[in-house]
């Protein structure tokens, strides 16, 4: 397997998982499952606190689309190699990732409590941000 397909593989493995764990979440919000905050127990206070909405959208309903157009995005570009896919794929990393690190700072700062899930989430688009922008310094996207 070549590197250039060893990352997309990665890519739609971490978008699929990341997918995985923000269903999981809005299954938990929304009563459906019982799923126990682990490591860290503050949890309950992310995901039902006032910030846990973004322009009236729930942050979960962001997540999943977040997840599901990376991952649609990654076997377009797979499928047709072009650099339009790879480009938008790039922009959509970048903004999901400024945007993971601006919640880490909603949940240290303004609700004082760490969400398991959150942070998983946050592991998952920091390794998909590094993985993308690491073809930025190779012929990767052509």
């Amino acid at each position: 397997m070549r590197n250039k397909e060893l990352i997309l593989v990665l890519l739609l493995f971490l978008s699929a998982a990341g997918l995985v764990n923000v269903s999981l979440v809005f299954w938990k919000v929304s009563g459906q499952v019982n799923a126990p905050c682990v490591i860290f127990k503050g949890c309950d206070y992310v995901i039902f606190s006032d910030y846990a909405k973004f322009l009236g959208v729930p942050l979960t309903w962001w997540g999943m689309s977040f997840y599901f157009l990376l991952f649609v995005l990654t076997i377009f570009y797979y499928r047709f190699s072009n650099s339009f896919f790879w480009r938008l794929l790039a922009a959509l990393v970048l903004v999901g990732f400024l945007f993971s690190l601006y919640l880490l700072y909603v949940q240290l700062f303004k609700v004082n409590s760490l969400c398991s899930y959150c942070l998983v989430s946050l592991l998952d688009t920091s390794v998909i941000f590094l993985l993308t922008f690491s073809t930025l310094f190779r012929k990767f996207p052509a």
